[in-house]
């Protein structure tokens, strides 16, 4: 705006000079007339300053152009990061606890729980495994016991309130789930472990928690919690991938 401005002046004050040599008067205007080397230099002044101005717009609109597209880069760069991560999340499926015989016979003692637990692990991120399995109790004896992951033999039972029921080696999910679990994808599976100096009445009270871990490939940790609801078994059901437990 003030380069313009200059031009303008500086226009006026060459047509000041410029028109008394075509024998036009300009003194009834009562505008101070502004010498020729004066209006000269406020022209190259203003052009100076128009083009200054024009310069720092044009560098403004560079730099929030720049700008929006380092913005774009970067959430460009969050979402392949994000996206090359896996999201996996366990969600309990049943539980059922008592005296564990395999194919070599009775494998608990009466002093120690057997459990055989059925979870589920969705992913909703980048294909990966999961691993290094941990399940814990917390008893309302205020007692923390973690589990003892125990080895799942070809075919195990478990003598149940609902009668004894059979589960198998091709159900376990340290090796159901050692296979890539691809986006979108489940998979559900047994793991078997033995809770040292827990009875199967101190694990079934309501408000028993029982916690899961596990990790990605990457070791990013995760856990799913489940509450006893009290009981004998705990949400027995069909999983699907899964042989049914009879």
């Amino acid at each position: 705006m003030i380069g313009f401005a200059a031009l303008f002046i500086a226009a006026f004050g060459i047509v000041q000079n410029a028109l008394p040599l075509v024998d036009v008067d300009l003194s009834w205007l009562k505008i101070p007339k502004i010498p020729l080397p004066w209006a000269l230099a406020i022209f190259l002044l203003g052009l100076i300053i128009v083009a200054l101005e024009g310069g720092y717009r044009r560098s403004l609109a560079l730099e929030e152009t720049h700008e929006s597209e380092v913005d774009k880069a970067k959430n460009q760069l969050a979402e392949a990061l994000d996206n090359s991560n896996p999201k996996l999340k366990g969600e309990f499926g049943w539980l059922v606890a008592g005296s564990v015989t395999s194919d070599l016979g009775k494998e608990t003692s009466d002093k120690d729980v057997g459990v055989l637990a059925a979870f589920t692990i969705s992913n909703g991120g980048a294909p990966s495994i999961a691993k290094g399995w941990e399940l814990d109790v917390q008893l309302l004896d205020g007692r923390k016991v973690k589990g003892v992951q125990m080895y799942m033999p070809f075919h195990a039972t478990v003598d149940t309130s609902t009668g004894r029921l059979s589960f198998y080696q091709e159900d376990a999910l340290y090796n159901k789930a050692y296979v890539a679990i691809q986006k979108g994808s489940e998979v559900s599976g047994i793991l078997r472990f033995t809770f040292e100096g827990v009875t199967k009445d101190d694990l079934f009270q309501k408000g028993v928690v029982l916690t899961l871990r596990f990790v990605d490939f990457k070791g990013q940790p995760y856990s799913c919690e489940f509450t006893m609801k009290g009981g004998v078994e705990s949400n027995l059901k069909y999983l699907p991938g899964m042989r049914p437990p009879v």
